[in-house]
């Protein structure tokens, strides 16, 4: 405190350093939720969603197909992906309702990093919870290559059964 009575300038300092730090946070914080976690096969997220936004992922293709599942628990989500080099992969977003799967399959042929996001499917939506998994799928065995064919092609024949595979780019 200054003779005056007044307090220094350096605590002044401070709180408007801190008061900027505070309101710069939350930009740095979207920035990081943009670039995504990074999700390995095997792995679990379970998160909480809400109309207008959006959860970014980082998943690594290799040499087996990746099936990300995301298990709709009370709110109707999509998924959409961009891949390696940010090449347009694909959006789905089944008519399933709130409480049953979205899957979508990322190829072994396109190896390298793919961009999931998962938002609300649209329109009026009130919050829900979502838990996400990755899981490679192996084709080493005649059943393992016939599994990821069959998901390949119900991915691909999404509009007949009941799903809206929409292809972006």
């Amino acid at each position: 405190m200054l003779p005056n009575g007044f307090p220094s300038r350096q605590r002044g300092s401070a709180a408007l350093l801190l008061a900027i730090l505070w309101l710069a946070m939350p930009a740095v914080l979207n920035g990081a939720e943009e670039e995504g976690e990074t999700l390995l096969p095997g792995q679990v997220r379970e998160r909480a969603i809400a109309g207008g936004e959006r959860h970014v992922y980082r998943v690594a293709v290799t040499g087996a197909p990746q099936l990300v599942t995301v298990e709709q628990q009370g709110i109707d989500l999509a998924i959409e992906s961009l891949g390696p080099a940010e090449q347009r992969a694909t959006t789905t977003d089944t008519i399933n309702g709130r409480w049953a799967p979205e899957i979508l399959l990322l190829p072994a042929g396109a190896a390298g990093e793919y961009r999931i996001e998962v938002h609300p499917g649209g329109g009026f939506t009130p919050p829900g919870r979502y838990a996400i998994r990755v899981e490679a799928l192996p084709t080493t065995t005649a059943a393992e290559t016939r599994r990821a064919a069959a998901l390949a092609t119900m991915c691909r024949a999404g509009p007949s059964i009941g799903f809206k595979m929409i292809p972006m780019g």
